[in-house]
């Protein structure tokens, strides 16, 4: 399992990406990609800490 840096990164990079699509775009992508990401970034902050 990735950790949430990683996950909050690509959440980032995605939200820049859409922005742009709002303006460049007439459609705009899908948000599975978004969704999916959001998903596991909830299972990760439920999950207990490793050790």
């Amino acid at each position: 399992m990735r950790d949430l840096d990683a996950i909050d990164a690509e959440l980032r990079l995605l939200s820049r990406a859409w922005r742009v699509a709002r303006v460049v775009c007439e459609r705009m992508p899908s948000t599975e990609l978004i969704d999916q990401l959001l998903d596991e970034r909830a299972a990760v902050a439920a999950a207990p800490l490793r050790r």
